[in-house]
């Protein structure tokens, strides 16, 4: 990220004018013995400043990804595969029910599965929608770029939505829900035309499986409206700043003072601790940011399309293994 490349710029010009003060404080103070009288020592001694506050840090951040990484498996799993699962559960049911090759068969088949793909994008764009608030234009330009300004739109153009569908749609908020109200409908109306073998059981099974995609897509959505609390967030990125501005003031001490003692030594390894310090703990932090809501359009996220794909593909699979 630039910005941390920024800050390190910013920390090294702190770092080189409290050296370049300390080399020229020393030189005009006491010469002589005074110099040959600098020890490894007092040297060794400026890094402790920060050794109890390195411990710290480094217990709350790894803390902190720790539980940014059981969230993150969380929403995989206990969310978004719940509702995958009870998707290709439904698809399953209805691939044994109507194996064959008939215009209605086929009509009921690609219904469900066209919902269940329209459904999972509707839920990646309600997860969307939690960090794209923004108004005015730089918030229409975020709404284009991942997806938003056009939502209803975007699955009827993919084919997942007829323009009827749409239609109805629209003006809903819980989209992703109402997608599996139609498809639990859907198994309502197969019931009443006496397409089903055991209409009551079977109407059962098929509203069970919906209540499962309904409970990881509500699973999902409540895992991500449940942030981190702030003050905990903000009190440890305001302990993290202050770490890096006293790593970088005793670093410029530190090379300063092993300058002027002719054991450049401890200079080199003094600041190649502040460089890796600096990169990596500003790099988690940033990587800590983005991670926050995987169901975005990062590198890092979970890739949509690629799920959709997935899904597509074994749903079909197993409709044509039921009717080969």
């Amino acid at each position: 990220e630039p910005f941390a490349w920024m800050q390190l710029a910013a920390l090294s010009v702190l770092g080189a004018a409290v050296a370049a003060g300390t080399y020229f404080a020393l030189q005009r103070g006491e010469q002589g013995p005074r110099r040959q009288a600098i020890s490894r020592d007092d040297i060794g001694s400026l890094s402790q400043v920060t050794s109890g506050l390195t411990t710290l840090i480094a217990f709350l951040v790894g803390g902190l990804c720790t539980v940014n990484t059981t969230r993150w498996h969380d929403l995989r799993i206990d969310g978004l595969e719940r509702f995958w699962a009870a998707v290709g559960d439904i698809c399953f049911r209805l691939a044994v029910y109507f194996p064959g090759h008939g215009a209605a068969d086929e009509e009921a088949k690609d219904t469900v599965l066209r919902w269940g793909l329209a459904s999972m994008q509707l839920l990646f764009m309600e997860c969307r929608e939690l960090d794209t608030w923004t108004a005015g234009k730089a918030g229409l330009e975020a709404r284009q770029e991942t997806g938003l300004a056009d939502v209803v739109g975007d699955l009827e153009r993919q084919g997942l939505l007829t323009r009827e569908e749409a239609a109805r749609l629209e003006p809903l908020r819980a989209r992703s829900q109402a997608v599996v109200v139609w498809i639990a409908s859907l198994f309502t109306k197969l019931v009443l035309e006496g397409r089903l073998p055991d209409p009551i059981k079977d109407r059962e099974n098929f509203l069970r499986d919906c209540l499962h995609a309904r409970e990881g897509i509500r699973k999902t959505l409540a895992k991500m409206e449940t942030q981190n609390p702030f003050y905990l967030v903000h009190q440890l990125c305001l302990m993290v700043k202050v770490y890096l501005l006293c790593l970088a003031v005793v670093t410029g001490a530190t090379v300063g003072l092993s300058l002027y003692a002719g054991t450049p030594v401890h200079a080199v390894a003094q600041t190649l601790v502040f460089l890796v310090s600096c990169i990596f703990v500003q790099g988690i932090i940033d990587v800590f940011a983005k991670s926050r809501n995987p169901f975005g359009i990062d590198a890092v996220d979970y890739p949509l399309r690629v799920f959709q794909a997935r899904m597509e593909g074994e749903c079909r699979d197993v409709y044509d293994a039921a009717g080969a």
